[in-house]
Parts: structure tokens; sequence; C-alpha cells
């Protein structure tokens, strides 16, 4: 009987293993069947949230569902470490811990933590799942949780949300050598490292399901112009006279013509460049610019499984080239599989001219994941090639800072924001001191100093 328990875990996972992370839109209160089958993230977003989402948040205690799963900071921790990223203010959790009283409702903790610091909305909730299991050869570890996300003076929660994410190792032996490495394997599952990973991955995908919290990786490097950007400066000539034009070309010329226009400063808006993109790709399927082109266009419109599909082509085509496995790699971080990232982002990252973002975005990979020191490395490269890089100083800070070298941290975040203020980025310098005050570190600076940067960044 415990054999066959066993069979079936095994072939579920196998089945599992190939699904990627689904986001449903309903009310998380109604569990049903499918919710079982890969990595779902189930929340409901009031219209409330969807018009204006919050502009500062609170992370407070998170309650347990049975004793087992005492204790849930570490989950309250990464929850407030995914939110960092966003943008939104967060106030430090040592902060609202001064501020509350565990026996008063939500609604007199949201009321005492606005009244103190001016945040509008606290996020709650309670750790449903919490647990790691062995059966020699195969291994399993679940952290799950519900979140509500209230604002001040509204009864009923903004914004719901419930996920459970799970981590298994080992297969079906099919060899003496291979039963001992899946044991190994499985046993290695249950380190700390794993449970840590777990708890990320649950906190990453709760967070992402928030309206108007999604992490941006566009911050690191600015690809193509805005719409807005593109309307104020009109084409040449209009699309459908360009379109005709290369229609009555034979494949050869309409593909040079094609690049040209791509490669040109006159076709900057993202729905003009998926247009030529199409055509150059039914012009010339081989050519790697349109799967490039439309990789990007996927990208900045929010479509990451798309983005993902043009990408993996991409890189069919021109296997060699780091700007295309770069591409692959953000697409897979767009759709929330930062280990599936990896491989494109280290294949860009050696080459033999590699370019600051490539590490960049290797260390956002990492930091995902949970795995901090590698982050860390993956920013120091990034820093090595341009020494100067706000955007790399941050995330280097918050990685530091979640590594738990706080008075580094610190130090990193304050360097972004003193470059950001001579360059005179103010969203940067803003950014940074955003970053300091979330994550509790303002208290590493002195108050003549801190004073002094938030002068310096409000004239700005």
């Amino acid at each position: 009987m415990r054999n066959h328990a066993i069979r079936i875990i095994l072939l579920g996972s196998l089945v599992l293993s190939g699904c990627a992370t689904r986001y449903v839109e309903r009310d998380p209160a109604r569990e049903e069947l499918a919710d079982n089958v890969g990595d779902v993230v189930v929340s409901h977003s009031s219209e409330a949230i969807k018009k204006d989402p919050p502009r500062c948040l609170a992370v407070l205690p998170l309650t347990a569902a049975k004793p087992a799963f005492v204790p849930t900071d570490s989950v309250r921790k990464a929850i407030h470490s995914h939110l960092a990223p966003t943008g939104v203010r967060l106030i430090p959790i040592q902060k609202v811990d001064a501020l509350i009283d565990p026996q008063r409702s939500v609604k007199e903790n949201a009321a005492a933590i606005s009244a103190a610091s001016g945040c509008e909305a606290v996020i709650t909730g309670e750790v449903i799942e919490k647990s790691s299991r062995f059966w020699g050869i195969y291994s399993e570890v679940k952290v799950g949780a519900k979140l509500q996300v209230y604002r001040l003076g509204i009864d009923k929660p903004i914004w719901t949300g419930r996920h459970t994410a799970v981590v298994r190792d080992g297969g079906v032996p099919l060899n003496p050598v291979s039963a001992i490495s899946s044991a190994i394997s499985a046993g290695s599952n249950l380190r700390e490292e794993q449970v840590t990973r777990t708890t990320h991955d649950l906190a990453r995908r709760l967070v992402y399901a928030i309206p108007g919290l999604k992490f941006n990786e566009e911050s690191a490097t600015q690809l193509v112009q805005t719409d807005q950007q593109a309307a104020e400066k009109p084409a040449i000539a209009p699309l459908a006279k360009l379109k005709s034009e290369i229609e009555a070309l034979p494949a050869n010329e309409a593909e040079q013509m094609l690049v040209k226009a791509l490669n040109g400063p006159d076709w900057t808006s993202y729905r003009d460049r998926e247009i030529l993109a199409e055509l150059l790709i039914s012009k010339a399927p081989q050519n790697p610019l349109g799967y490039a082109e439309m990789t990007k266009v996927k990208l900045a419109s929010g479509q990451g499984g798309l983005a993902v599909a043009y990408a993996k082509k991409l890189t069919e085509i021109s296997p060699n080239d780091p700007d295309h496995q770069f591409l692959l790699g953000r697409a897979y971080l767009k759709v929330d599989k930062p280990a599936e990232s990896l491989p494109s982002l280290l294949r860009a990252a050696g080459a033999k001219i590699p370019k600051p973002v490539y590490f960049s975005g290797l260390g956002i990979a990492y930091a995902q994941q949970g795995n901090y020191p590698l982050a860390v490395a993956a920013y120091q490269k990034s820093l090595e090639l341009d020494a100067e890089n706000t955007f790399a100083l941050l995330q280097l800070g918050m990685a530091q800072a979640f590594a738990g070298d706080e008075e580094e941290a610190a130090d990193t975040i304050r360097r972004s924001i003193i470059i950001a203020i001579a360059n005179n980025e103010k969203a940067s310098a803003e950014n940074g001191l955003n970053a300091l005050s979330s994550l509790g570190l303002d208290s590493q600076l002195s108050q003549d100093e801190l004073r002094l940067i938030q002068e310096k960044v409000r004239k700005l």
C-alpha cells in the first residue's frame, strides 16, 4: 500500500513538473479541483484596488491555521521583501510591531498605523500550510498562505489571495545507482535553503497577483520608447504605405527593407514595430530580428507567455548571440520562472564581452529564488562593468539586506542615492530612499546625513 501511494505521488509530480504558475481571478474562499493541478494562485481584486492601488503597505503579523505552522515570521518577512522592489512604500516590520496590539482588530491596528505613519493599507493573513516530508526516494516541501489587503475606512478587504507553493524532488529509480542518487536528491530537498526557496516562491507569486504592484524588470534597460513618446514623433511615411511597398518586393528585398525600418529611427511605437516584425517573420522566417522585436514587444505589453515562445525560436535560430539569450531569460522572469531563466542568463553572462545588464538580470533571477549570496555576486559583477549604475546598486543593496548584511546594504543603497542625485535621476533617488525606509535601514545613517539626502532629493 505504501509503495502504491509513493507511485501515485511520483506520477503526480511528473505531471505537475511541466505546469506553469496559473493566476486565477475568483473568490479564494471557493476551492476547486483544478486548484490542485500545478502552481495555482487564486485571488480576487475589488474595483477599488484596480482603480487605485495602495501607495503604502504595512505587513501585519500572520496567524497560523494550525499550531504546527508556527512560527509564521519567515513567511511575513518574505512577503515584505518581495513587496520592496515594486515601488510601493513599506512600513518597516519593526515599526509595525511597535505600533500594533495583537489583541486589537485589523481595523484598529490599521488605524493606529495610519495615524503614526500615514500608511493607508495593511496586509494580513494566515499560514495555511507548512510541511516537509520524506519517503526515502521522494521529498516534498509545502508552504501556503491566505492574504488580504485592507484599506483604512473600508471594512471588506480590497484584495484577497491564496496560494500553496510546492517543491518536490526525487524520482523513480531505474537501477541501483539512480536509486541512490534519487535518495540523495530527495534528502537535499529538505535542507533549510529549500524551505526558504519555497517560502519565497509563495511570497513572490502572491505579491505578483496584487494589481499595480508587479515587479517590472524593464527598469533595468529601456529597449524601446513608449507609445506616448512615439506619438510625439510621427513616422516619415504611413505604415500602410510602407506595407504596400514591401508586399510588392521580392522576399530578399522585402527583408532588407524591413530590417532597415526596424533598425532605423522612424518606427518607434509598439504597435508599428509589431506589425513590421510580423512582416519580417513572414518574409524571412530565419531572420532573428523579427523574433527579437516580437519578444521585446510582448515583454513591453505584459504578454510574457508569448515573449517566451518568440524568444525560444530566436535562440534556436541564433543560439550564440548573448543579447538573444538575455531576452529569453527576461521572458522567463516575466512569467515568474526565475529557475528557468538561469541557463539563458548564464549563457549571456558568459559572453566574451558581457554587458552589465546581463549580470543584473542574473541577480534578479537569483534574488527571486531567495538565493541572495549569488544575487549579491551577480550585481557586484554588473557593477564591475558599470560602477555607477543606480539600478544595480539599489538591487545589490536590497539583496545584501535580505542576506542579513544590513550595514553593507545601507551603504550600498546610500551610494545609489548619491549617484542618482549627481545624475539628476529623481525617480532612482526616490526609489533608494523608499528602499532604505522599507527595509528599516535608514537607522544605519546619521540623522543629519539622512535629512541632507532627503533635502537634496526633494530639490531634484
